[in-house]
């Protein structure tokens, strides 16, 4: 009787967490209380800039326009400033890893364009979730899923994009990352048998050596190797009149490089990212960038030549094209939405027309430019794209990833794309402290490598390339190991990828689940199978405590020494670990 007793204390323990989670974040969300100052109500505030912006915009409390009843707070933009804003936000602390699901109602007359944001308060105001979005006139709700992978002081926000009138009524944010784990881990579920492509590298110096990593990659992403736009076309035409097989030629790094993924390994796919104008092709030589500018060309006709010349040179020779590289980061492109728009519409043009099998990707992203990409699907980007590409570093809790691709799959989802595939074509285990730097000993830089691949596949990101082999970084996650011949032999990290290679490629994923004790202790179940139909189950933990090896079917364990090795147990033999472990 006691044991049920404690069992039922249990539940309802967990039963108000879960209460309490779906409870209203905000103050006063459903803006009834008394404005405290400027009209605004409790809680909130009107945030305009410049400075001269703030007279332009008038706030007050109003009766809420029919269905809805109460007050209500009206937001008047009367004149919006070249490169001004105004927001309408409340400060709000994000807990890292965790999800949030934001929603409010908003009044107009049609035309209004807002954008619903979950927003870092201070620079660089990383956002953690967008919904740009043009209202169509009467009552509209916004929703918006996402988060950020470390604890932010942030601002769930509405901006207000165009000169005109809105009311805003009922305002909600919730916590639903328990919501998400339980029920909302499918989408890795959809996809086919997992392909070398799933795993990807970059090398970056070339040259200074010629070894080739075994980690089993499936991708070779070429960036920051000599082969961008201001590299291969220095000067107006001059990629179409160079003899690609002279050793001196502005293309013959280009040529280094694909001479070299034939010879080591003919079934590595190549990416080549489309970027860095060079200064001839723009009007503005400010913005430097590589041997080029930020800013995009001044003629469409100089970039459709560039793109359309590489297309017919490599034909089958490289496979994924990639347009830009951090669109959103304006150090790396200084040009607008519309622009790259144009971009990416001539660029798929020429490299279909050169081979339909070309694949062509939206404008490459960091993990919180989801704004440049919202707004870019919004004008019709989609129907130019065959796969998504965005950058993220996983944190040393690869799990804390699940907010931003929540986030990231918000977004498709509302464009009707949510089955295009995403490829995080830029990243490797972020250590951001001196501390995580110092300490990180062999056995967690191999629980972080395969972890940061497991859930990103897990969550249904379609392939996660590696940033960068040939790293000479002492303070950092390296997959070569030093003491041997520069990048010539794998690390314990590097071994560890090589094997979790081994484990996925060929298998179906056929169910991920989360079982969870606390935020901070959660055990992640990916179930394979196998195209004779075996089943196998690789299983971890996000801390250091052991795996309990209770198992339905499971009969053997592999598992990881410090070295790197891979080794089989009998499942009552197997030493404790908190994973990742392979149950077969």
């Amino acid at each position: 009787m006691r044991t049920v007793v404690i069992i039922a204390v249990i539940a309802l323990a967990l039963e108000f967490q879960d209460a309490i989670a779906q409870e209203n974040l905000l103050v006063n969300g459903t803006f009834e209380a008394e404005p405290s100052r400027n009209d605004v109500v409790q809680g909130w505030y009107i945030n305009a800039w410049p400075e001269t912006m703030r007279k332009n915009v008038l706030v007050e409390s109003v009766q809420a326009p029919a269905p809805h009843s109460g007050s209500a707070q009206a937001v008047t933009v009367k004149r919006l400033e070249e490169k001004g804003g105004v927001i309408f936000a409340q400060p709000v602390s994000f807990g890292a890893g965790k999800v949030y699901e934001a929603s409010i109602s908003v009044y107009s007359s049609s035309g209004a364009y807002v954008q619903l944001v979950l927003r870092e308060k201070k620079p660089p105001y990383r956002e953690g979730a967008v919904d740009y979005k043009q209202l169509r006139g009467g009552w509209e709700d916004i929703r918006i899923r996402g988060g950020f992978d470390e604890d932010i002081a942030g601002v769930v926000g509405l901006r207000i994009l165009s000169e005109s009138s809105i009311i805003i009524d009922d305002a909600r944010l919730k916590d639903i990352t328990r919501d998400v784990l339980n029920n909302g881990l499918d989408a890795a579920e959809r996809k086919g048998n997992i392909s070398r492509r799933f795993f990807g590298m970059h090398i970056n110096k070339l040259g200074t050596h010629l070894s080739w990593p075994s980690t089993g990659f499936g991708v070779l992403r070429l960036w920051d190797t000599g082969t961008n736009w201001a590299d291969l076309e220095p000067e107006r035409g001059v990629i179409r009149s160079s003899d690609w097989s002279k050793r001196r030629s502005p293309v013959s790094r280009l040529q280094f490089y694909l001479d070299h993924v034939a010879k080591q390994d003919r079934d590595c796919e190549v990416m080549l990212t489309l970027a860095v104008t060079p200064m001839w092709a723009s009007r503005r030589s400010s913005h430097p960038y590589y041997k080029g500018t930020a800013n995009p060309p001044t003629l469409m006709d100089d970039w459709r030549m560039y793109v359309g010349e590489l297309g017919q040179r490599l034909r089958g020779r490289v496979r994924y094209w990639e347009i830009w590289n951090e669109s959103d980061q304006a150090h790396q492109f200084n040009g607008t939405v519309e622009e790259l728009l144009a971009m990416t519409k001539t660029a798929a043009e020429e490299l279909k027309r050169s081979d339909p099998e070309n694949l062509v990707s939206s404008p490459n992203i960091t993990a919180y430019g989801l704004g440049l990409l919202d707004r870019f699907l919004d004008l019709g980007g989609g129907a130019f794209v065959d796969y998504v590409s965005w950058h993220y570093y996983p944190t040393t809790v690869p799990e804390n990833s699940l907010p931003l691709i929540v986030a990231l799959r918000d977004v498709l989802k509302r464009h009707s794309l949510d089955d295009v595939p995403v490829l995080n074509t830029e990243g490797r285990v972020r250590l951001s402290h001196s501390k995580e730097k110092a300490l990180l000993s062999d056995d967690q830089a191999i629980q972080l490598v395969m972890r940061s691949y497991l859930v990103q596949l897990a969550l249904g990101i379609d392939g996660f390339i590696w940033y960068v082999w040939d790293d000479d970084t002492e303070q950092t996650v390296r997959l070569w190991q030093p003491g041997v011949r520069r990048y010539e032999a794998l690390s314990p990290a590097g071994l560890a990828l090589k094997t979790l290679s081994g484990w996925l490629v060929g298998k179906k994923v056929q169910s991920v689940s989360v079982s969870w004790q606390a935020h901070d202790d959660q055990v992640w179940r990916l179930e394979l199978v196998t195209p004779k139909g075996e089943h196998k189950v690789v299983l971890w933990r996000t801390n250091e405590k052991p795996l309990d090896m209770e198992t339905r079917f499971e009969e053997w364990v592999n598992m990881l020494t410090s070295e790197g090795n891979e080794r089989t147990f009998p499942t009552n033999q197997t030493p404790k670990t908190s994973g990742p472990i392979l149950l077969h």
